[in-house]
């Protein structure tokens, strides 16, 4: 599996937004959080976790200017069939989990407004089959 990932800071500010995020558990936070984002902010983050595990994220905080800023997610690599949910707004959505172990979050923002931001809780935990164990077998996951 090859990955690729675009960074690019933001115009107003020098600070640098995106990357590739390992471990197990940690959060992520759009540049400036929670005082404001910049504007033309374009930052990507690739959550990856060990093998045969999954990802939930969770949002703590959502605060982007509706229908302009947003937040995408995607159930692997930030291509267009793996679009799991787009944010905007206030409104934080339920916990989202991935089929893999591999998420990412793709955070665009306009030229004018802003807001505070947003800041996500991601866990990966080791995907266990849920089908009935027969005697004498062993389930594989």
């Amino acid at each position: 599996m090859s990955l690729y990932i675009t960074y690019k800071r933001p115009k107003d500010t020098g600070e640098a937004c995106g990357g590739v995020v390992q471990g197990l558990n940690g959060s992520i936070e759009s540049p400036g959080f929670p005082h404001g984002y910049p504007n033309y902010a374009n930052c990507t983050w690739l959550i990856v976790t060990g093998e045969r595990s999954r990802i939930q994220l969770s949002f703590h905080t959502l605060a982007l200017e509706e229908d302009f800023d947003l937040v995408s997610v995607y159930d692997g690599q930030p291509l267009p069939g793996n679009l799991k949910m787009r944010l905007s707004g206030f409104l934080i959505p339920s916990p989202i989990v991935s089929s893999g172990s591999v998420l990412a979050l793709w955070f665009t923002t306009d030229f004018a407004v802003s807001a505070q931001g947003f800041k996500a809780i991601y866990e990966g935990y080791l995907a266990v089959s849920l089908l009935p164990r027969l005697p004498g077998c062993v389930t594989v996951a």
